[in-house]
């Protein structure tokens, strides 16, 4: 299965004919999203949309170009809750690969959270604070990215 962008969907495991290798069973899922990518001391921040996920593993397409072995931060808009409580998504991991017309990211941690942001009085996360406080973290683990991925050859 392929996208209008000619990104290769992952196929779900399980599928009849598949050689599915992944032990997560992924799920096509288009969201909405924004991230935050630290690397090098280089902070990235963007929005794009995810092409499918599982319980360890993102595809999604940013708008820009994302470095392999940079921490990422991501969060979407997620579907209503079973109260029709408007959720929304935090995923933490580290992207495995880029290749221009997508990344491909674990998820090593992630929170479904309610987002009242939206409601009157609601005193929910904003976007804009949560990133504000998140810069020096990330471009911290940036930083221990870049000292642990030292290209052979280079001292550190």
């Amino acid at each position: 299965m392929s996208n209008s962008g000619g990104i290769k969907e992952a196929g779900v495991a399980g599928s009849s004919g598949s050689q599915e290798r992944r032990a997560s069973r992924r799920y096509p899922l288009r969201l909405e999203l924004r991230y935050m990518a630290a690397c090098n001391e280089v902070l990235r921040m963007g929005r794009g949309f995810s092409l499918n996920m599982s319980s360890k593993g993102i595809l999604f397409v940013p708008d820009a170009e994302l470095i392999p072995g940079a921490r990422l931060e991501v969060t979407a808009d997620w579907p209503a809750g079973h109260n029709g409580t408007a959720l929304r998504l935090f995923l933490y991991g580290c992207v495995l690969s880029y290749d221009g017309r997508g990344a491909v990211a674990t998820i090593e941690r992630y929170s479904l959270i309610p987002d009242t942001a939206g409601e009157a009085g609601g005193s929910g996360p904003n976007w804009e604070r949560m990133l504000a406080k998140c810069r020096y973290r990330l471009l911290r683990l940036g930083r221990s990215v870049q000292r642990n991925n030292t290209p052979p050859g280079r001292k550190r």
